[in-house]
Order: structure tokens, then C-alpha cells, then sequence
């Protein structure tokens, strides 16, 4: 779609500058790799889900894939990331991921590279949408079993993925994943008490506005905006290479200035901003796979407490809960090398396991 002279102007981006971005964000990385755009195949819905967007949604539309090592035969690992980012994020654990194994990382729908359709304002819907569109990418990569990793926002997709495929995923991993617990009977005590400004924010305007509208709504002065309120966690990309900050900041800039479906999916599904409509933890008893909860020992998003996780799970597959020191909301960032230590054990043991089955 061609876009009008102001608003061109006004938001300076473009699809080939946000490429040109995430190729300065991947040089760093020492291994091959490739993108490719998947396209994703009509959904057949359930007979008896009288949803006709979630059929719609992902007709012609793809999910841009970042892959790595490829070759490999081992159980591989899909990367779905959180809230207004994309999958050059994963920058700093990608080599030690795919140093034996494939990795996919994928721009959920609506947000970096990837399609940006028109989501459903029900929650249960565009979550249905974002599961639906997983799949039909798992189809057209034609990939059988794998394990799959999501932070945040991506961490909900990743768990409501695992309960409706089981069968696909070999294991589950989430990284201090939003919407796990349900919102407590004293959610606004919490956020007044939080010292946070971001956070109060986000959890009083967030009904209201799509999180990066501000970004959008600044134009040309947004890139200034994601630098400053996002310094803190710019600079812990400093460990890859000092000089990866400011490629980190321009593509988290670029990767949000298109149309904002992605965040819209979002608002349909939080309840003030930092709880789901539609938690996790009443309905975890139906997760089949084996699971692992990655969580920060500083503050992040509201977790599911331990013993009603290990109540929930009783009887299920195996069930493993980190708290992983000196990190927070983005421990795969903050402390990078303990993080990539459970998932790669996490992920022999399912080879031993699939071995062993076959």
C-alpha cells in the first residue's frame, strides 16, 4: 500500500529500512543464517467454533523466520518473542542455541517483518488468531515435534500453542510469561504501590492506547523517545558489542512504526495491561508437554506462585520452575549464560527422550 506524502514524512520507515535494520543487528552473530518469508495457508476451523475471522486471518498472510543451522538433526527450537519486539531480540542467545540444534525465530503476526492483519477486539479470539497462525507456519515448515521458547507476551502464545497441539510441542519454555496468574482482588493497591512510572502507564492508558503509540504519534522524534525510555534495556545488549546498542535501538524503532496490529491483538487480551482476560493458570491442567517456567529473581511481570504451579501440574509431565539470579523481566538478556544452560538441557533431554521413542 502506498503510503501518503504526510505520513511518509512524518514516520520515516519503510520495509527496507526496517531489513536494512535487522541485518545490522544479525552481523554481530558468528554463524550462517537466513530469513525467509513463510506464507501461511487457510485455516480450517473446528466445525464447531463458529469464529469466521480466525479463518480469514491468516489467508495470505506470513510470518518472517530467522533460521539457523538448519542442517542439524536434532529436536529444533522456535523463538516467539514478546510485546513490540521481533526475533533479531534474540540476538545475544542465538549462537549458543543453535550451536548443535536448528533455531527458528519468527516476527509474530502484526508485529516486525511480518503481516500486519486486522485482529479480532475478543480476546479469546486474537489469541486463537496468533495460535492458529503458529500453526499454519509449523505446517508450511513442515516440522513435526520441536521445542518451543516464548518471553513475555510470547510466552502466552507459546503456552496456548502447547495446549491446543500438544502433540507439537516437545517441550515448553517460558521466560517470564505475561498472563499466567489471574489478576488479584487487590490489582490497584499493586499499582500504586509500584514506584515504576512505565508501569503505572501502561497499566492506566493501556485500555486506552496501543503501547507504542507515543513512538508512532512523535514521528521522526520516536527513535530519540525508544532510546530514552528504553536505555536500560538497550544497554544490555552491550555484551554481544558496545556498537549493537544503537543497531538494537533503530530496529526496535523501525519494527514498531508500521500499522500496530500487533499491540491491538494485545489490548484485546490484557486486562490491565499486566493480567490476561484469560489467564493461563485456569487452564495449565490441560498442558500435556513438559514445561519449564524461566523467571528473574528482580521484579518483572506478576508470577504464578510455585505451589499452586506444582498443584496445577500434579500428575503431569515433568515440571521444572528457575528463578535465576541477577536478571528481571528480561532474564534471557540479563543473565544470558545461566538462561541458555537450562534451555540446552532442557532440550538434550528431549532428544534422549524422542530417541528413545523412536
Amino acid at each position: 500500500m502506498r503510503q501518503t506524502g504526510h505520513r511518509w514524512k512524518w514516520i520515516p520507515t519503510s520495509t527496507n529500512i526496517l531489513k536494512q535494520s535487522e541485518c545490522e543487528v544479525l552481523k554481530y552473530l558468528k554463524l550462517d543464517w537466513r530469513g525467509k518469508f513463510i506464507s501461511l495457508k487457510n485455516h480450517k476451523p473446528n466445525r464447531n467454533n463458529h469464529d469466521t475471522q480466525s479463518k480469514t486471518l491468516v489467508k495470505q498472510n506470513q510470518l518472517w523466520t530467522l533460521m539457523f543451522n538448519e542442517n542439524s538433526t536434532r529436536t529444533p527450537i522456535v523463538l516467539i518473542h514478546g510485546l513490540c519486539a521481533a526475533a533479531g531480540l534474540w540476538v545475544n542467545n542465538i549462537e549458543a542455541l543453535a550451536h548443535n540444534r536448528p533455531v527458528y525465530a519468527i516476527d509474530l503476526l502484526g508485529f516486525g517483518r511480518s503481516s500486519r492483519p486486522k485482529f479480532s477486539s475478543e480476546a479469546k479470539e486474537a489469541e486463537e488468531q496468533h495460535v492458529e497462525s503458529i500453526e499454519s507456519w509449523r505446517s508450511a515448515m513442515k516440522l513435526d515435534k520441536f521445542i518451543l521458547i516464548g518471553h513475555s507476551m510470547g510466552g502466552f502464545i507459546s503456552s496456548s500453542y502447547a495446549m491446543k497441539y500438544p502433540d507439537r510441542v516437545a517441550h515448553l519454555v517460558v521466560v517470564d510469561p505475561w498472563g499466567y496468574p489471574k489478576k488479584p482482588h487487590n490489582f490497584k493497591e499493586i499499582i500504586l504501590d509500584d514506584k515504576s512510572i512505565l508501569y503505572k502507564f501502561g497499566c492506566k492508558m493501556g485500555m486506552f492506547i496501543n503501547p507504542l503509540g507515543v513512538v508512532r504519534f512523535a514521528g521522526p522524534f520516536g527513535h530519540w523517545l525508544i532510546s530514552l525510555i528504553m536505555s536500560g534495556f538497550l544497554l544490555k545488549f552491550e555484551t554481544l558489542k558496545p556498537d549493537l546498542v544503537e543497531d538494537i535501538s533503530r530496529y526496535i524503532y523501525h519494527c514498531n512504526l508500521r500499522k500496530p496490529t500487533g499491540e491491538s491483538s494485545f489490548r484485546a487480551m490484557m486486562d490491565f495491561y499486566i493480567w490476561a482476560k484469560n489467564p493461563i493458570c485456569d487452564r495449565l491442567v490441560f498442558l500435556r508437554s513438559p514445561l519449564t517456567i524461566i523467571y528473574g529473581e528482580r521484579k518483572g511481570l506478576p508470577k504464578l506462585e510455585d505451589c499452586l504451579l506444582r498443584k496445577i501440574r500434579s500428575g503431569h509431565q515433568e515440571t521444572n520452575a528457575f528463578v535465576i539470579g541477577n536478571a528481571g523481566h528480561n532474564v534471557h538478556l540479563d543473565n544470558h549464560y545461566e538462561f541458555t544452560q537450562i534451555v540446552n538441557l532442557a532440550a538434550e533431554s528431549v532428544d534422549c527422550r524422542l530417541q528413545n521413542l523412536a
